[in-house]
């Protein structure tokens, strides 16, 4: 066999991994769409009311403000929403490689999060660290008083990417809003 016709076999496989690559992709983006769909679908069947709604991937965090309740979607596939109270927030923390670099209602950035709010806090309490280039794993982790279920993790970074790409700073994005609304939620918890 030529070089020629070696490299034609190469380039040939190389496109129909390519092309079998994207049609997996397609089909895990409109099966994730359709299950976000029926999510929904079901939130609004228990009359639950959509004020705040935060989406990170597959994950997402639904407030209703009026009734003092939430829904965590931390699962792409979860299928039956789970409505708590305010008030089951015990506390809640982000993890960047296992490092906790916020925790709710103390902490070593509670400091930044008073003068420079929740962005301050995380990007001070990271840069203080002295971290690596990259992150393998990024989570917020929401401790509740709930013996069925005490504890939601919201995975947002599972794999090893650079803190400089826009896969990072997206995840970090979310966090930033994941933790800014279960403040909210946590400093409301009595109708406050």
């Amino acid at each position: 066999m030529s070089m020629y016709m070696l490299a034609l076999l190469m380039l040939l496989a190389a496109g129909i991994f390519c092309i079998l690559c994207h049609l997996i992709i397609g089909v895990i983006k409109r099966s994730n769409q359709k299950d976000k769909a029926e999510f929904d679908a079901r939130i609004k069947e228990l009359a639950f009311i959509i004020h705040k709604e935060v989406e990170y991937n597959s994950l997402a965090l639904y407030v209703d403000d009026t009734n003092k309740k939430w829904i965590a979607r931390a699962r792409m596939y979860d299928k039956e929403p789970r409505i708590f109270d305010f008030e089951d927030i015990m506390d809640f923390e982000l993890y960047d490689d296992g490092n906790s670099i916020m925790r709710s209602g103390f902490g070593g950035a509670l400091v930044g999060g008073a003068a420079f709010g929740v962005q301050g806090a995380m990007t001070g309490a990271i840069v203080s660290r002295g971290t690596s280039n990259t992150c393998a794993a990024m989570q917020v982790v929401i401790r509740l008083n709930n013996l069925d279920c005490p504890h939601i993790t919201f995975r947002l970074v599972f794999y090893k990417i650079g803190r400089n790409s826009l896969k990072y700073n997206t995840a970090f994005e979310a966090a930033q809003k994941f933790m800014s609304v279960l403040t909210y939620m946590q400093n409301n918890k009595n109708g406050v």
